[in-house]
């Protein structure tokens, strides 16, 4: 009795192996596919025959990379449509002409390394690009597989090689791998002030676009991660770009005026009265 189950347990096996559903393609060419009706026409010829169906649902990693829903019959890969053109595909049951749903080739799967926005901030300013016109598509990266094309900007070329391809917006989008640079600030030290008898940098600024930081480090105390600049003009400090924050300094300071050397040397001899204890004639007009 346990062999006689078995085998017809076998048996049901290879039925259902048999049965498998297989699908037909046609081109939807005014020659196969009437648009007013939506219909295959009784005199359509087939694109692909009894084809096998592999269907693979979309996928987002965690990097930013993953894949678009697709499908594929006989291995040939296709994306889902429902605004068949006459390059696309009417899927029917094997031996049907009642349409299922539509299909457009694809070379490869819908795959992604990448994800991103349309990048539109074009002009002459800080952080933008030149380019007015708009003549040309750029994405700003926000995940990717390869981490260090995060926060780039790429230009979008089908012909680039290497390429990156980018979803934007629900759509895949090949762009170029060399990031694009952007108008760099101007930085300039805007403020400063007196630790010790030194003179530090307590503002910097950069006067094309009046961004500001005071969020300035003696080199190697700037928080940990932080993405720091070089002081211009002031050796062993750095800065964050748009940030606040105290100036980190061996001492507290007198924050100058924004007169730059002019400010410096009133501090000083304010600084040099009060030692002499001069204080008293602070407020009067005095030669150092």
């Amino acid at each position: 009795a346990l062999v006689l189950c078995l085998a017809l347990a076998l048996a049901l096996c290879t039925v259902a192996f048999a049965a498998e559903d297989t699908f037909d393609l046609y081109q939807t060419t005014s020659a196969n596919y009437d648009a007013a009706t939506k219909t295959l026409k009784s005199t359509a010829t087939r694109f692909a025959d009894n084809a096998l169906k592999t269907e693979y649902a979309a996928k987002t990693n965690s990097d930013g990379s993953g894949n678009l829903a697709y499908v594929q019959y006989d291995g040939n890969n296709y994306a889902v449509t429902t605004a068949p053109t006459t390059s696309s595909y009417a899927v029917t049951a094997h031996d049907s002409k009642t349409i299922l749903g539509y299909v457009n080739a694809i070379d490869a799967a819908p795959n992604y390394a990448a994800t991103g926005a349309a990048f539109t901030n074009f002009g002459y300013s800080c952080g933008q690009i030149e380019n007015p016109n708009n003549a040309n598509e750029y994405v700003k990266i926000s995940k990717a597989a390869d981490a260090t094309l995060a926060g780039k900007i790429l230009k979008v070329n089908d012909d680039a090689d290497p390429a990156v391809n980018v979803l934007v917006n629900g759509e895949i989008v090949k762009a170029e791998a060399t990031a694009t640079a952007t108008k760099p600030h101007s930085w300039v030290v805007s403020q400063t002030k007196l630790v010790n008898g030194a003179v530090v940098p307590a503002e910097v600024t950069c006067p094309v676009c009046g961004s500001k930081s005071t969020a300035i480090y003696q080199a190697g105390k700037a928080p940990a991660g932080s993405a720091t600049i070089d002081v211009p003009n002031y050796a062993g400090f750095v800065f964050i770009a748009g940030a606040a924050g105290p100036v980190d300094s061996p001492a507290k300071g007198v924050t100058s005026a924004k007169t730059f050397d002019a400010g410096v040397a009133m501090y000083a001899g304010l600084a040099l009265m009060s030692v002499a204890g001069s204080a008293v004639v602070i407020g009067k007009k005095k030669e150092f």
